[in-house]
């Protein structure tokens, strides 16, 4: 009991005092050493980061019962390097892109997600994978860069019955 008071505690002075989300839901948790860009990462209910996630797109925008592990990235908006007479160093960022994370979305240890990219309701992304382009629901993604590898869910049922239990919004998008 004692330690959960003081997981709480804690919660409440970083939540307070270090960090600056845009927005954070209840049962929030996040472990040592999390690097957010201020006021730019808006957080659902019941959501986990690990150890030394960094946060640093454009805007990002997480759901509920989302779990990033330890050392998840989130990153893009990189220099412009294609500017003729300017060094990488001295060019603009370039664009800074919108990051989706939907509901009930687990993110591996030491995966890096690029900006512009969505993750959407129910999919995995497995440890050390790169991801690039948009996740579609219920989807296992891995690798360098991150492809399918199976459905979470073999059927559709399934994966209605599981998005209706959380809330989610596949089951709307569905043709039945």
């Amino acid at each position: 009991m004692l330690k959960y008071i003081l997981k709480r505690i804690r919660i409440f002075l970083l939540l307070n005092f270090r960090y600056r989300f845009v927005r954070v839901g209840k049962d929030f948790y996040c472990g040592k050493n999390l690097y957010i860009k201020p006021n730019t990462v808006t957080i659902g209910n019941s959501v986990y980061f690990g150890n030394y996630c960094h946060l640093s797109a454009g805007e990002i925008l997480i759901s509920d019962y989302v779990m990033l592990a330890s050392s998840v990235s989130i990153i893009g908006g990189d220099h412009i390097y294609n500017r003729p007479g300017k060094t990488m160093i001295n060019s603009k960022r370039g664009e800074q892109k919108t990051v989706v994370i939907e509901k009930d979305v687990w993110v591996g240890h030491g995966a890096i997600i690029m900006h512009g990219v969505t993750l959407s309701e129910g999919c995995i992304i497995s440890a050390g994978s790169i991801v690039l382009k948009d996740v579609q629901p219920y989807c296992i993604m891995a690798g360098n860069p991150a492809k399918k590898i199976k459905n979470r869910f073999e059927s559709k049922e399934d994966k209605i019955y599981h998005s209706k239990s959380i809330g989610g919004s596949y089951y709307s998008n569905v043709d039945k």
